[in-house]
């Protein structure tokens, strides 16, 4: 695990199956965002995890978009860290840009571990990961939001040779 954030001097590091996009990471473009995010945070000792949504001054290319009626383009995204990545949705879907930047943090065995960061409001985990199951209305609330919404596609988003024309139980 990388560390380069902190909260309150003690090391947030990126979780070993944490989803942070290359150009959040430490040392690249966007990574101090990060920070800004997490000196907003206020993280009781009870807490969990917490998350928190902040404006920026930076366009964000937004990396999941409503799908409407587009059709999906299924396969395993490359950001997936989890040890077993399922197919996630995408669709065709000009570029757009948000001033918005969602940080998600856990406290996990006394360490302060990133989970998730992404451009835009808060927006549940996929059905099929495991944090699905800790969502505020479980993964009904995570099924229904990416039932609705969907990664932009880019090719260099996709696995190789995982992109499939079958639909996941979920969907």
């Amino acid at each position: 695990m990388s560390t380069f954030w902190n909260y309150y001097g003690e090391p947030v590091r990126q979780a070993a199956t944490g989803e942070v996009p290359l150009e959040y990471r430490p040392g690249k473009l966007y990574a101090p965002l990060v920070q800004d995010a997490i000196n907003c945070m206020r993280l009781r000792a009870s807490d969990r995890e917490t998350w928190v949504t902040i404006d920026v001054r930076e366009d964000l290319r937004e990396l999941v978009v409503a799908a409407g009626n587009r059709p999906r383009i299924w396969g395993v995204h490359v950001g997936h860290r989890a040890r077993d990545p399922r197919v996630s949705p995408f669709v065709k879907h000009r570029d757009t840009f948000t001033r918005r930047l969602t940080v998600h943090v856990a406290q996990r065995d006394g360490n302060l571990l990133l989970v998730r960061v992404y451009p835009g409001e808060y927006r549940p985990p996929l059905p099929w990961q495991n944090s699905a199951r800790n969502e505020p209305g479980g993964d009904a609330t995570c099924r229904k939001f990416w039932r609705e919404h969907a990664y932009v596609y880019n090719p260099r988003d996709l696995v190789r040779g995982t992109q499939t024309d079958s639909v996941p139980d979920w969907f």
